[in-house]
This record gives C-alpha cells, sequence and structure tokens, in this order.
C-alpha cells in the first residue's frame, strides 16, 4: 500500500502542474484579448467571446500525454513570453486612451496573477532600422583622353567649361545606373557621351600624374567599389572614351556653379564663383587703370584723349570682349590640324587656294603654317604673319575705300567662286587664333554684319566707295541742265526711274549713294557666311558693340613706340660693367629709331625701289625672319640717307619684322603677356674671326632679338643695320 500510494504522488503533483500551466495560457490569452480591446474597442465583444470559447474547447480536450508535451514547452517560453506581455503591455497604450485604464488594467492582472505580471521590469523598445550610408568622393570630370592629370592653368579652363572637380555623395548600395544618373546631374556636359566613359586613379606624388583605369565589376560601377577602391583618399577621374567635350566657359548663372559660393568682382560687379574669380580679375585689371585716371581729369587740360581711353564704356567693352575670344578659342576643334604651306612669293593667292582645298582638316581647327623652302617651324609666329599677309590680301582685293572705312567690291565673279566667304573665315581665323582684327569696314557694313539690316539713313555720300559711282555724282552735282541728258544712262542704270532733270539732282544722288551699298549686301551676305565659323557671327549680333573695335578703323589700338618701348625686356648684365654701359647705350639707340619712325610715319604703308621701279607695298609685305651675316651676300652696306629716302619703315613693320605681327594683341590678357626678349652678343668675333659687320639675330617664334654689341658703338652704326636687317630679311633660316 505505501508504495502504491507513493506511486500516485508524483502523479497528482504531474496533473497539478499541468492545469496551472494551462491556466498561465488561459490568463495570457485573456491580457492579449483585453490590450487588443483597448486598441480596437468596436471588436472587443466579438473577440473575447470567440476567444473563451477557444479556452472552454482548449480545456475540455487534454490529455495526460498532451499535458506532459505543454508543459515541456511551456516551461521554455514562460520567460519569454512573460517578458512580450510586459513590452506590448506598454506599447499597446496608444495616445487615443486614456492612460490610466491601462495603468489599472496593470495592477488588477499583476493582482490576479503574481507570477506573470511582476513589478520591476524594464521597458527594452525594439530595434532601430539601420540608415542607409552614402560616401563623399571627388570627381574630376576630363575633357578628352590624357595619360596624365591636368595642370592648374588645365583645371581652370575645365572649370570654366563645367568640366573639373565635384564632390558627390555616393549611396553604398547604388549600382552603376544610378551612379551614371548622379554624374550627369553635376555635370551636364556628360549626356552625349551615352555612358562611354571610365573612371580613371591617378598615381602617388605631385604635379602631374599618370593615370590607371579603375577596371569595373561585372556588373559595372556601385557604391560599394567605389568606396573600397578609393579608401577615403584621392579624386577619381571621369575620362571619356572616344569623344572630346566642348571646353567654351559657361555662364556664370548655369546650373554647374549654382552649388559654388559666390563674390562680386569689385571693377566691373559681376557675381560669379569664387573660384574663377582670381581669373577674371586678370582681365578686369585694365579698368583699375581707367578708374585712377578718371579720378584726376583735370591734370592736363589740354591733353587730347585717345579713342581707348575717351569713351566710359570702354572699359567694360573690353572686358567683354576678352571674355568672348576666350569663349570662341575653346571652340576650336584640336582634334586634327589645318596645314596650310605656301612659299613667300604670292603668299596671299597661294594662300588662299590653300585655304580653300580643305580636304582632311578646315580652319575649324587650329592652324599650322610652313613656307615651302624654310626651316622655320610654326610655334605661333608663322601662324600670325600668314594671318597679317591674309588679312592684308582680303583687305587689298575684296575691299575698296580709304582709311576712314572701306565696303566689299562689287564683284559678282568673287560673289560666284565664292571668295567673300573665304574671306569672312579668315576674319573669324585671324581673330580668334592671334591675327589681326579685320578693322577696315565702314560704320554702315558693320551695322549690316550686326543686325542683318541696312540703316538708309546713316548712309552718306562719303559711304561710296567705288570710283566710277563717286565720279558719276560729281558729274551730277557740276552738271548744267543741258549736260543731264548725256547722263541719263548711267543715272538709269543705277534704279533711277524718275525724271533725270537739273531740278532732281539731289534725288539722284541719293538713288546713287542708295545703289552703291545695296549692290554689295550680297558680298556682305557671303562675308557674314563665313564668320559663322565658331560662332563669331552669331556672337556679334550678340554683342555688337563689344565686337565694333574690332571692325570699325579708328577706334583698335595701334602699334606706336610707347606700345613697344612697354614690350621690351633687356637682358642686362651686371650693373657696372662694362658691358652693361654698352647694352645701355644700344637700348637708348633702340628707343630713338622707334620713336624717329613714329614721327617720321605719314601713311601705314612702306614704299621701297624694286628692281628700279617704286613698288608701294604695305606693312604686311616686310615679314620678319633671322638676320644674318652679309658677307656671305656680298652686298655692301648702304648709306644712311640713300637708305632713309628709299625705305620708310612703320612701328607696324619693325613690329612685324620682331614677332610675326603687325598689330597690338586684342586682349588684355595677351597685352600684358607679350614681351620682347632683348639680348646682346658680346663675342662675335671668337665666333667669326676678323670681320665688319654683324646683323641682328631675330626669333620671331619666342620674340627675341640678339644684337651684336660690337658692331653698334654710334647711332649712325645703329641705324644703317637695323635699317638693312629689316629690309633685307624675310626668310626663316638656320643661323
Amino acid at each position: 500500500m505505501k508504495s502504491d500510494i507513493g506511486a500516485g504522488k508524483p502523479r497528482r503533483r504531474r496533473m497539478a502542474d499541468d492545469k496551472e500551466i494551462e491556466l498561465q495560457n488561459a490568463a495570457r490569452r485573456v491580457v492579449d484579448l483585453l490590450r487588443s480591446a483597448l486598441a480596437e474597442p468596436t471588436s472587443q465583444n466579438h473577440e473575447v467571446q470567440v476567444q473563451g470559447e477557444q479556452v472552454e474547447v482548449g480545456n475540455r480536450q487534454p490529455t495526460i500525454q498532451g499535458q506532459q508535451q505543454s508543459a515541456l514547452g511551456n516551461r521554455q517560453q514562460a520567460g519569454t513570453r512573460q517578458r512580450q506581455a510586459v513590452q506590448g503591455q506598454q506599447q499597446q497604450r496608444t495616445p487615443g486612451f486614456p492612460s490610466t485604464a491601462g495603468n489599472t488594467v496593470d495592477k488588477n492582472m499583476a493582482g490576479a496573477f503574481p507570477g506573470l505580471f511582476k513589478s520591476g521590469k524594464s521597458y527594452t523598445p525594439p530595434p532601430k532600422r539601420r540608415a542607409l550610408r552614402s560616401t563623399p568622393i571627388q570627381f574630376f570630370l576630363l575633357n578628352k583622353c590624357t595619360e596624365r592629370t591636368p595642370n592648374s592653368s588645365d583645371e581652370m579652363v575645365l572649370l570654366q567649361a563645367g568640366l573639373g572637380r565635384r564632390t558627390l555623395n555616393i549611396p553604398e548600395n547604388a549600382d552603376h545606373s544610378q551612379i551614371s544618373y548622379i554624374l550627369m546631374e553635376s555635370y551636364s556636359k556628360m549626356v552625349p557621351l551615352d555612358g562611354a566613359w571610365m573612371l580613371h586613379k591617378a598615381a602617388g606624388g605631385s604635379g602631374q600624374r599618370k593615370l590607371s583605369v579603375l577596371v569595373p565589376e561585372a556588373e559595372g560601377y556601385t557604391g560599394a567599389y567605389l568606396a573600397k577602391a578609393l579608401g577615403g583618399k584621392g579624386c577619381l577621374y571621369i575620362m571619356p572614351i572616344q569623344d572630346t567635350l566642348d571646353t567654351s566657359p559657361l555662364p556664370y548663372s548655369s546650373k554647374e556653379f549654382e552649388n559654388m559660393p559666390k563674390a562680386r568682382c569689385a571693377m566691373c560687379h559681376l557675381s560669379m564663383p569664387v573660384q574663377l574669380l582670381a581669373l577674371h580679375a586678370q582681365e578686369c585689371e585694365p579698368s583699375s587703370c581707367s578708374d585712377r585716371m578718371d579720378l584726376e581729369p583735370d591734370l592736363d587740360p589740354d591733353l587730347d584723349e585717345s579713342p581707348a581711353t575717351s569713351n566710359p564704356g570702354n572699359v567694360s567693352s573690353l572686358i567683354f570682349l576678352a571674355e568672348a575670344i576666350e569663349t570662341l578659342s575653346g571652340r576650336v576643334d584640336t582634334t586634327t590640324l589645318f596645314n596650310v604651306s605656301v612659299t613667300r612669293e604670292d603668299i596671299f593667292e597661294r594662300g588662299l587656294g590653300q585655304w580653300r582645298r580643305q580636304k582632311r582638316s578646315s580652319p575649324k581647327n587650329p592652324i599650322r603654317v610652313s613656307f615651302i623652302g624654310e626651316s622655320g617651324i610654326d610655334h605661333g609666329a608663322l601662324r600670325k604673319e600668314f594671318l597679317t599677309e591674309m588679312m592684308a590680301g582680303v583687305e587689298r582685293k575684296f575691299f575698296q575705300g580709304g582709311s576712314t572705312g572701306k565696303t566689299p567690291k562689287y564683284s559678282i565673279t568673287d560673289y560666284h567662286k565664292e571668295h567673300f566667304k573665304t574671306a569672312g573665315e579668315i576674319m573669324a581665323v585671324s581673330i580668334v587664333q592671334g591675327g589681326p582684327p579685320p578693322n577696315f569696314f565702314r560704320e554702315w557694313c558693320y551695322g549690316y554684319i550686326s543686325t542683318g539690316e541696312m540703316d538708309r539713313d546713316s548712309i552718306s555720300k562719303e559711304d561710296v566707295t567705288d570710283p566710277e559711282l563717286s565720279q558719276l555724282m560729281e558729274e551730277v552735282e557740276i552738271a548744267e541742265p543741258e549736260a543731264m541728258y548725256d547722263l541719263l544712262d548711267r543715272i538709269t542704270a543705277c534704279g533711277y526711274s524718275g525724271p533725270a532733270t537739273w531740278e532732281r539732282k539731289e534725288e539722284i544722288i541719293k538713288a546713287i549713294i542708295l545703289h552703291s551699298s545695296v549692290r554689295i549686301l550680297p558680298m556682305l551676305q557671303q562675308i557674314c557666311s563665313g564668320m559663322k565659323l565658331y560662332g563669331l557671327c552669331e556672337m556679334i549680333v550678340q554683342q555688337p558693340h563689344n565686337f565694333r573695335d574690332l571692325f570699325v578703323p579708328g577706334l583698335h589700338q595701334k602699334p606706336d613706340a610707347e606700345f613697344l618701348m612697354g614690350a621690351i625686356s633687356p637682358v642686362f648684365s651686371e650693373l657696372g660693367s662694362l658691358r652693361r654701359q654698352r647694352e645701355s647705350r644700344i637700348i637708348n639707340f633702340l628707343q630713338d629709331f622707334i620713336q624717329n619712325i613714329e614721327d617720321e610715319e605719314e601713311e601705314k604703308s612702306c614704299v621701297v625701289e624694286e628692281r628700279g621701279t617704286p613698288v608701294k607695298i604695305t606693312e604686311s609685305d616686310l615679314d620678319d625672319g633671322d638676320s644674318r651675316e652679309t658677307e656671305s651676300t656680298g652686298e655692301p652696306a648702304r648709306d644712311e640717307e640713300e637708305m632713309k629716302e628709299q625705305y620708310k619703315i612703320t612701328v607696324g613693320c619693325f613690329l612685324q619684322w620682331l614677332t610675326g605681327q603687325a598689330h597690338v594683341p586684342i586682349t588684355s590678357t595677351e597685352r600684358e603677356r607679350f614681351k620682347i626678349l632683348i639680348e646682346f652678343d658680346h663675342d662675335c668675333s671668337v665666333r667669326y674671326g676678323t670681320h665688319t659687320v654683324c646683323f641682328p639675330v631675330v626669333n620671331a617664334c619666342s620674340n627675341s632679338i640678339t644684337f651684336p654689341t660690337r658692331h653698334l658703338g654710334s647711332y649712325p652704326e645703329f641705324l644703317s643695320i637695323i635699317t638693312q636687317a629689316v629690309m633685307s630679311s624675310r626668310e626663316f633660316s638656320l643661323p
């Protein structure tokens, strides 16, 4: 009996434990129902009823085996459910119900089920979702394929064009398409690439470093891959695979500059990115000089003002003109070269024929000139000389008029051969690539180019440049009444259909003036067609006032003694030495020579005696070159007075002989950089032995000249040698 009774006690204990577990489960269900009822009162009764039925059914079904399994599982989950119950209790307290109701339920449940609801349980908040991370990466958009990183000056050019350096946030989970979208949003000029680009990394070190490709993964570039490859250091260079991006400067209001800090220029009061202000300030420097001049306007009331400083708006015009020319220069296609090879004999006609061929390249590309039979290599001087000759030839062949301005010749033959279009292309290339401007147009002609319309009221008798029509106007003015009939045919040919009587002289003259202008409009239109190169014609229409100085005579500065002496940069020997004294004396001779030819200059042409026949040539017929010893030619030196009678050398002639160009640089930046290096040779006798004369050696490509000090002891010697050198040396040759 003892054994039976002892065996029954553990069984009753297990049954009691199982019932306790069931009660705990039921209590948990009730708690869940109460909490849900607090959140959703409309469905409270229904849910309680359903859950109650489920509890009753569950209480009727248990067996001994099920009780044992339930007890085992519930013991393991008891602690977890207690914590969840407390957490759920706090989470179900919504703002829509008073907090007192929730507290009352908690107290009642804790009193009824002290084992399940214990005080002091802490609330553990749910884990927060991890925020999406982004990595700031520095990119640099290049304009073309290159092997090395750009230098500082190139970086500024790219920055002006909307390329260059940017720091962008790249999400870690970004794929290749998302990265492409982010880059194109920041660099609008990447859109035409259509995905044809790759990223490159720069090698370590300083200066221009070698670039190596960052090989993409199979799915392309991803945010995680870029962050890992860059390692938080350096920059990724975006390089086009095939195309070349446009490097023309963008307006300061462009989208690419909207996130950059802005600053206002103190000279022109333009707002621009701080990164570009230093570069812009270089072009605004002339305005500071103008401001200083305006502060003291009454120092010398008798001093005549020059056209360049008399106009208050001229300074701002120069600033905008420099920016416009820089923009046009950025449109030159540098993928290839426009090669022109000519001889010095008949440069213009031969150059015109070579210009029109345009087989493998065109004037859209940088022009490179070579003179056949000469060893000169074009580093800028040959191009400037060629453009100077071509511009002089265009003016001489296709225009007619005087020093106050010219108009195109009425030539149907040249119009049919599109020679005027070629002339327009030459003008555009000359302006953009360092040649002289075509400042020989009549005012009304430039007005037609800039507006597309002819202002009839602004045309006068002085605008008639055709000799026949000018003579006809003179004959009409002085004609007697009976002589008007003899002029009838010529008057009718001008389009006048009224009575050709003496009383209608004014109407007839107006008809002749209008006829002289209307008949050359097709030639002006063809010139405009040629000046569409680089978009020059469109920019003239947009900024007619800024470009006016380049086309109308009298406004653009001409080379003079002051400009030339300001450009020279002599390399002197040690101060106080004998060589320094000789060098200073030669510089004084040079200054006297330039000032004398400026004083004696009456017109812009030089008259030479060629084969015994006086021939009038322009400044451009005197070319620069390397002067050499004349002992090999055997030509004797000419007397100074004889040379002065036969030759007239202008400042422009001398400037072209030195540098290849006979004009003052167009922009202020070019003027500041324009320098002529002067060196001195004290040892010519060591190299050549005994000799009687040496000539200066000119290197037009580097804008330098070397004077032989041994043969320039006095001003007459200097004048004789320099005059022979200017008039006799033409070709580029090896010294």
